[in-house]
């Protein structure tokens, strides 16, 4: 079933079982999601703007006075990274691959943090280097119980042999929705 038939909540629901599923669907976060979309002008220099103050206050740029403005970009990263950071690193093992790049997207500093380019491209570096048992390796959470791991890896063994044997891909692309 597609997110697209959903309402929006349901939709973001959804997003986490899409490349699970055996004929993988398009998934989208609706645009409602995002309280604030503002366009910044590139021949007007580094945008400065105020912070945006959502759910995740740690960031350094909310440090500073509720007066001040800063560039909304480097936060955004530090937003990605430490979502990345508390969400899936701290609460779960085999993401040591990516502890570099957040490393660098939670900086400090603000000048110090790559753009969103550069993450991009370093994700898709890291991404190719990954081989693909890696990508089908079990996501185990830190605190799962002996009991309730060895029975939710007969479950992932016997998937991850149906989808080596149908040859589908660790991560799903774009291509292979088409026709689904």
């Amino acid at each position: 079933m597609c997110s697209a038939r959903r309402p929006p909540f349901r939709a973001l629901l959804h997003l986490s079982h899409c490349s699970l599923h055996p004929r993988p669907c398009p998934c989208s976060i609706p645009s409602s999601a995002f309280p604030r979309r503002t366009r910044y002008d590139p021949v007007d220099g580094p945008p400065l703007d105020y912070p945006l103050r959502g759910g995740d206050k740690s960031a350094p740029e909310h440090r500073e006075p509720r007066d001040s403005r800063v560039n909304p970009f480097p936060t955004d990263v530090y937003y990605l990274g430490n979502l990345i950071r508390e969400h899936f690193i701290q609460k779960r093992f085999g993401f040591d691959f990516i502890v570099p790049l957040v490393g660098d997207m939670v900086l400090e500093d603000p000048d110090k943090r790559p753009t969103i380019d550069e993450v991009v491209f370093r994700f898709q570096g890291i991404r190719t280097s990954l081989s693909s048992w890696k990508m089908r390796s079990r996501i185990v959470g830190r605190g799962e119980i002996s009991v309730v791991r060895a029975w939710r890896a007969c479950g992932w063994s016997y998937r991850t042999l149906r989808y080596v044997l149908t040859r589908k891909p660790a991560i799903p692309d774009q291509t292979s929705w088409k026709g689904s």
